[in-house]
């Protein structure tokens, strides 16, 4: 499959894919193309806090979400109000992938950032 990957700081939904005919057969036009929205919710937390994770992908066939953290979830969209994080301790990237109707394989990507607790003395 082919690799569409959309790894913007921004939170706009799949942004790429022009949906043209890329092999001239005239069958690429009439599929509907990805839209994937991937957001962290916050994204920045202390250490060993969690996260939402908020996702949702329209005209695709399946999804993931993953994390090296070990959070892993493979549905097209998440919970209302968004799956929990494991506790969050480093700079943490999660990775939505999908495959679309034409069976490319899209990606976003978003990153939760740490932060250290301030003690006071």
């Amino acid at each position: 499959p082919v690799d569409v990957t959309d790894d913007d700081a921004d939170e706009d939904g799949f942004e790429g894919d022009t949906g043209t005919d890329d092999d001239g057969d005239g069958d690429d036009a009439d599929v509907p193309q990805p839209d994937l929205s991937l957001r962290l919710i916050p994204s920045v937390v202390y250490s060993g806090e969690t996260t939402q994770v908020v996702w949702e992908a329209l005209n695709v066939k399946s999804c993931q979400v993953t994390a090296p953290n070990g959070d892993s979830w493979g549905t097209i969209r998440s919970n209302v109000g968004g799956n929990t994080s494991q506790p969050i301790t480093t700079r943490t990237e999660y990775t939505l992938r999908c495959i679309a109707l034409d069976d490319r394989v899209h990606t976003k990507t978003k990153v939760v950032r740490t932060v250290p607790r301030v003690r006071e003395l």
